[in-house]
């Protein structure tokens, strides 16, 4: 899958990387995994880089109506969520996110940005370590060969 995540038990830090082509398939299954894993944080502070990412054009408002729709069946992990997003390319996409109505009624805040040093900034984690993870996940995808850019 070109979606990579990472976090540690009793942490409220979760770092994604999304690479390459990304599915409707691959963001939905994506999002209902972790919602489903009993470890993923409440009230997490999820930073998001989407500089490597190219969204299947089904990847419009009503599929991210649909995909934040998920987020009503675990409001106890998600209110209060905060996420920066990077992005570039899919800049609309991600906007079209953190405009969705579902964020709002959970108390979630969701800002996007075009650099990394920035949106750590806001969530306040360490910019080199995420730098560093999102840099060696990319590069193991992209690796990997399962990943189509």
């Amino acid at each position: 899958m070109p979606i990579a995540m990472t976090y540690r038990k009793g942490s409220d830090i979760v770092l994604e990387a999304w690479v390459g082509r990304i599915s409707v398939v691959e963001a939905f299954e994506h999002e209902r995994d972790h919602l489903q894993d009993p470890d993923y944080p409440h009230a997490a502070r999820v930073l998001a880089d989407l500089t490597g990412a190219v969204m299947s054009p089904e990847i419009g408002p009503s599929f991210i109506a649909e995909f934040t729709g998920l987020y009503r069946e675990y409001p106890e992990k998600m209110w209060g969520t905060r996420v920066a997003i990077v992005a570039t390319e899919e800049w609309n996409t991600a906007k079209n996110y953190e405009r969705a109505s579902e964020l709002q009624r959970l108390n979630m805040s969701v800002v996007v940005f075009t650099n990394l040093w920035t949106a750590c900034t806001w969530l306040g984690i360490d910019v080199e370590p995420t730098k560093k993870w999102i840099d060696e996940t990319r590069a193991r995808l992209l690796g990997e060969g399962t990943v189509v850019v």
